[in-house]
């Protein structure tokens, strides 16, 4: 089992990815990017049919996972993440689920599902970076009062970090919110 460290948003959180293994100039973080996103990992499925670019609609193997109005991310063939929109429709006898946002691509059998908490969270750069030095980074905060965030809840913090040459590193925190305001 997987450790789920918990979270207490009585006040705003600080979210940070620190000093990234794959630069090797630092110009290509003087302007790479940083953004966060919250997903509710409690909601998470794969697509069970090949879904075509411009659709919208889709086959899921799990839709009672999913609400109308929660804003569904689906990951695309080539491996972008791609924000459906929000879920208007669920058919639980044709486990299938409708959005507002066509898809970009196409996305094949198993292509993962999930549901985004709130708007992504961008992130600043931090300190003066140096290549092998870790004393600089990327922050973001997370409001305690985020859209979607629930006590008992268990969430995935997903933080995407782009260099301006296209080198790209994923960080990935899970936890459970225990309290709040």
């Amino acid at each position: 089992m997987e450790n789920v460290k918990p979270m207490q948003f009585r006040n705003d959180y600080n979210v940070e990815f620190r000093g990234p293994h794959l630069i090797s100039t630092n110009s290509a973080v003087n302007s790479a990017t940083s953004i966060a996103r919250l997903y509710n990992d409690e909601k998470n499925d794969l697509t069970s049919s090949s879904t075509a670019s411009g659709a919208t609609t889709l086959v899921a193997d799990n839709p009672s996972l999913f609400q109308v109005g929660d804003i569904l991310i689906i990951t695309l063939d080539d491996q972008t993440l791609h924000s459906c929109g929000a879920i208007t429709e669920i058919s639980l006898s044709q486990s299938t689920i409708k959005f507002t946002t066509a898809l970009a691509s196409i996305a094949s059998i198993g292509a993962r599902l999930g549901v985004q908490l709130g708007a992504n969270i961008s992130m600043l750069l931090y300190g003066s970076p140096v290549v092998k030095q870790y004393n600089w980074g990327f922050r973001g905060i997370i409001p305690y009062n985020h859209v979607g965030l629930r006590i008992g809840q268990i969430i995935r913090i997903e933080i995407d970090f782009t260099t301006s040459a296209g080198a790209k590193a994923l960080s990935i925190i899970r936890t459970s919110i225990i309290g709040g305001s």
